[in-house]
């Protein structure tokens, strides 16, 4: 069963390589596009803390 598999493998790697070589041989790399990504940054503390703390002074004194 081993020795199967492992003639089995050895035909496959063969076959790949028999046909690595006779594929064509200009496949050069593309150019590359210019990307652009927009980067947004984290909000600040005070952007939502001010909320946090109102509702805890409120819920402080009830």
């Amino acid at each position: 069963m081993r020795a199967h598999l492992v003639r089995t493998f050895t035909a496959g790697l063969a076959a790949a390589a028999a046909f690595t070589m006779l594929a064509p041989g200009d496949a050069g790399a593309q150019a590359l596009e210019k990307l652009n990504i927009v980067i947004f940054s984290p909000p600040s503390l005070g952007a939502f803390i001010p909320p946090v703390i109102k509702a805890r002074s409120k819920s402080s004194t009830s």
